[in-house]
C-alpha cells in the first residue's frame, strides 16, 4: 500500500525528533521546558507530531535566553572599551533575539494567554455549531 504524504511527514518528523534527542542540543533547562510544553499541548488537545520541531526550537531559545540572562547578571549591560568608550554588552542583543523568537513561536503554539483564549473561543464556536447541527437533525 502506498504511503500518504501525511504518513511520510509523520515518519520524517519522528526521525528529526530522534536526531534532536540524540545530539543533545537541549540541556536540562531546555529539556524541562520541552516536556512542559508538550504536556500542556497534549492536555489541551492541541498537540500534533508536526509541532515537535516548533516546540524544540522554542525550547532552545528558552534555554539560551536563560543562560544569556544569567551571564548578563554576572557582567554588566554597559561595558567600557580599553579606550574608555561605553558600549552595550553584545549579550543584550542575543537575549533580545531569543526573546523575540520565543514570542513568535509561543503564538504559533498557542501558549500565550491570547492564543489560549482564541483557541478556547474556536473550540466553543465549533461545539456550538455541532450542537446546532444536532438540533437541526432532530427535527
Amino acid at each position: 500500500m502506498k504511503k500518504t504524504t501525511i504518513e511520510k511527514d509523520k515518519k520524517r518528523i519522528k526521525n528529526k525528533k530522534d536526531e534532536f534527542n540524540n545530539i543533545n542540543l537541549l540541556n536540562e533547562i531546555g529539556n524541562k521546558k520541552y516536556n512542559e510544553i508538550i504536556k500542556f499541548l497534549k492536555d489541551n488537545k492541541l498537540y500534533e507530531d508536526v509541532d515537535s520541531t516548533t516546540v524544540f526550537l522554542f525550547s532552545i531559545s528558552y534555554q539560551d535566553y536563560i543562560q544569556t540572562t544569567i551571564k548578563l547578571k554576572e557582567e554588566t549591560e554597559i561595558l567600557v572599551s580599553d579606550k574608555g568608550n561605553s558600549y552595550i554588552n553584545p549579550r543584550t542583543n542575543v537575549r533580545q533575539m531569543h526573546l523575540r523568537t520565543m514570542q513568535e513561536l509561543s503564538k504559533q503554539l498557542f501558549i500565550t494567554v491570547n492564543g489560549r483564549a482564541k483557541q478556547k473561543n474556536n473550540n466553543m464556536l465549533h461545539e456550538n455549531q455541532s450542537d446546532m447541527l444536532d438540533l437541526l437533525q432532530l427535527r
